[in-house]
């Protein structure tokens, strides 16, 4: 599948990567249907994002449809239109179940390299959990 990717040189191109998999019960793939590019990601094509370099996968503002769920996903369904978060949050630890997401120790944000990322990659599709 496509990817934009952060190149050398403050670039982005487009790139074949391999499609993501389900790799836990509470994640669901998303197929992307329309993407944008923010002023974070030009933060990040521009260097200003430590540990986001060339190769990371770059977007977090999408839109899709559900394509495969985990075993114990049941907010969502395949083949459901989804608006994705530009950050996820665990919805479980003591700062989500006080509204405060933003201090989420297991959150991440898409396409975020590794301080932000926690592992996320971007828009080729996403990967949401609960």
């Amino acid at each position: 599948m496509k990817a934009v990717v952060l190149q050398p040189d403050n670039k982005f191109a487009l790139e074949e990567v391999p499609k993501p998999e389900i790799k836990g019960p509470g994640d669901a793939l998303v197929r992307v249907t329309t993407a944008a590019i923010c002023g974070s990601d030009l933060h990040a094509k521009h260097g200003f994002i430590p540990g986001c370099g060339p190769g990371t996968v770059i977007g977090h503002e999408f839109v899709g449809v559900v394509e495969e769920i985990g075993s114990s996903v049941t907010k969502f369904k395949p083949g459901e239109r989804v608006a994705c978060p530009p950050a996820t949050w665990c919805g479980i630890c003591p700062a989500c179940r006080r509204g405060e997401e933003q201090y989420c120790p297991n959150g991440g944000v898409w396409g975020g390299g590794e301080i932000f990322g926690k592992g996320l990659a971007g828009i080729y599709s996403g990967r949401i959990c609960r």
